[in-house]
């Protein structure tokens, strides 16, 4: 007999696949969305029965679930937060924020854009709320409205006051 290997059996099938010019990639007519920030040309698509893994150099990106209809296309908004924050002003127009909009998400209460809106320029302001979004990427969107609410009330109407608010509720006994 021998050894069993060093990593788990992946029970699912690979593909080589294309990013589009959407930053998708296409798989049996359904499309996914891949990270901006992450993403290289070319990425693995690893198709399990219920989810579909997207992995650049060997590390998954992103995980969707499959769908198993046809001419789909699966968008999540966080995946395209860094291209939003180069182009403002295609906030309103893109594509997978109108969608989550329409499907009711509302990643932060109508109190947290006054953060963003305390800025002048309007091209700033939608920075800094995307910035704020991006904070989705590694915290809970509760622990993150806690921490724009609390920056309000200290007057911090910025990324980095919400980002020092949002550390100090994840690691109070260092602040």
């Amino acid at each position: 007999m021998r050894p069993l290997p060093a990593h788990a059996f992946a029970c699912c099938t690979s593909w080589e696949v294309t990013l589009n010019g959407y930053g998708q990639v296409t798989f049996e007519t359904n499309r996914y969305s891949a990270p901006a920030d992450k993403a290289h040309k070319h990425l693995t698509l690893r198709a399990y029965p219920f989810t579909i893994e997207l992995l650049a150099d060997n590390q998954v990106i992103a995980t969707h679930k499959r769908c198993y209809g046809r001419h789909r296309t699966f968008w999540k908004p966080l995946h395209y937060l860094s291209l939003l924050e180069q182009r403002p002003g295609a906030f309103e127009h893109a594509q997978p924020l109108r969608q989550w909009r329409k499907a009711g998400h509302r990643p932060m209460k109508p109190c947290s854009l006054r953060c963003a809106n305390s800025i002048p320029a309007k091209s700033q302001a939608i920075r800094a709320f995307v910035q704020i979004l991006q904070l989705h990427q590694n915290h809970a969107p509760e622990l993150i409205q806690a921490a724009v609410e609390e920056a309000l009330r200290e007057g911090l109407t910025h990324p980095a006051g919400v980002r020092f608010c949002l550390n100090r509720l994840v690691d109070p006994l260092r602040w």
